[in-house]
């Protein structure tokens, strides 16, 4: 019996020893992680002063009076090389004979291209149904 009793004051004195120990361990480490919190908080608070002064620059330059006044804009049309070929080539007595079998190429092909759009695949005339399933069959009937 006295080995119980024993066992009883032993555990009622390091139990609670055990729980100072280890509240001591966490706040040792919350007070390590609040002082990296502020840390990275006073960081954080420095970059943003930072940008906020080159905001400030940038703002000044880009409300300050420009010298020059802008150009306006020159407008060059894109002329493809196809129709560079058709409409800006010489007339066919001055042309060589290479250049004159050249254009009766593109001439040629342009003559096989296809006038009309082709018809659009998927609105066929001659497209079936399937046959319905037997779920379909047995939720009609």
């Amino acid at each position: 019996m006295d080995d119980v009793f024993a066992f009883a004051a032993f555990i009622a004195l390091v139990v609670p020893l055990i729980f100072i120990i280890m509240l001591a361990k966490i706040m040792a480490r919350q007070n390590r992680y609040r002082d990296e919190i502020a840390q990275t908080l006073r960081k954080i608070e420095d970059a943003l002063r930072e940008d906020r002064k080159l905001l400030r620059k940038l703002s000044q330059r880009s409300t300050a009076p420009v010298a020059e006044e802008p150009q306006p804009a020159v407008f060059q049309p894109h002329v493809s090389s196809i129709e560079k070929v058709l409409f800006e080539s010489p007339p066919l007595a001055a042309v060589e004979p290479e250049q004159r079998a050249e254009e009766t190429v593109i001439e040629s092909i342009a003559e096989q291209a296809p006038a009309v759009a082709p018809e659009n695949p998927w609105r066929q005339a001659d497209w079936q149904s399937p046959e319905p399933s037997r779920f379909e069959l047995a939720a009609k009937g």
